[in-house]
């Protein structure tokens, strides 16, 4: 895959964090939102299919942002991503992996799996599901 550019940087990607709350209930707690930022989305590649497939996942995606050096590190057991682009409409990604990208240090990588696929429980940082 060639480098980004800021000009590939097309989709509006949002990170999610479950809030705390108020209340002590076990209920279902709401979202919040965490920070934006531009991303650049693709296939996964057959890196990232093997990742894939080694968490008996049948499909995802894979981002790339810009390296915010710090000042957020998506977690795949705290966050989870929703793209903004009709293909992926009522569609939450969890995080399967985060990465650098060693081709160029402004960006990190990350491989996105859908939330909603069969056995996709990936809550209290199970990344792997189990």
């Amino acid at each position: 895959m060639a480098r980004p550019t800021s000009g590939q940087l097309r989709t509006l990607a949002t990170f999610y964090e479950q809030s705390s709350g108020d209340s002590y209930e076990p209920v279902e707690e709401p979202t919040v939102v965490v920070t934006q930022a531009w991303a650049q989305v693709y296939g996964a590649s057959t890196k990232d299919r093997t990742i894939l497939s080694d968490n008996d996942r049948k499909s995802g995606i894979t981002i790339k942002i810009r390296d915010s050096r710090g000042e957020f590190v998506p977690d795949p057991s705290k966050h989870t991503v929703v793209l903004d682009d009709y293909r992926y409409q009522n569609v939450e990604w969890n995080i399967l992996d985060v990465r650098p990208d060693f081709d160029n240090d402004s960006f990190i990588v990350l491989v996105l799996t859908n939330a909603q696929e069969p056995g996709n429980n990936m809550e209290s940082g199970d990344v792997d599901g189990r």
